[in-house]
């Protein structure tokens, strides 16, 4: 029951502080930042508000900056929107994963681009041979197994 209850509370809240933020906050240090999650303490005193910046240029330093000073007026606004016995503290972190996660797309992409496709056509050749060869191994096993199979019935007629 609690649990349902407290991510029905860190849903609600991270609604609501999305909206504020983007309808009430008039900071220009604020503009430009999505949040991106809300975990609440088990006693509802304190909710971590995970942030991110949309832009690669923003200064992070600034923004937590405005956010800090933000943080009566929104509590303000949350407590007439939200009915719980007590609006939680509010604390404000910085979240680099998408921006992390940007540069490994870059990487990647950067990967993709400077691959030259005749290095994948040698090397699509190159296991070929390597697939062939195995193949060639086995079958002259498995003939020769054969063969001695066929030698060890006809001598087990033979000696009937």
């Amino acid at each position: 029951m609690t649990a349902f209850r407290k991510e029905r509370v860190e849903s609600q809240l991270l609604k609501e502080l999305s909206l504020i933020i983007q309808r009430k906050v008039k900071d220009p240090r604020i503009q430009g930042i999505h949040l991106v999650s809300v975990k609440i303490s088990p006693d509802f005193s304190l909710a971590h508000v995970s942030y991110s910046a949309l832009s690669a240029e923003a200064d992070i330093k600034e923004i937590q900056r405005g956010l800090d000073s933000a943080k009566p007026m929104m509590r303000k606004e949350v407590r007439k929107v939200i009915t719980i016995r007590k609006i939680p503290e509010l604390v404000f972190k910085f979240d680099s994963s998408i921006i992390k996660g940007d540069e490994i797309l870059g990487i990647l992409r950067n990967i993709h681009y400077n691959f030259k496709p005749e290095e994948l056509d040698s090397a699509d050749k190159h296991s070929d041979e390597q697939d062939s060869n195995p193949e060639d191994d086995t079958s002259d096993a498995d003939s020769s197994d054969h063969t001695d199979d066929s030698d060890d019935s006809e001598d087990s007629d033979s000696q009937k």
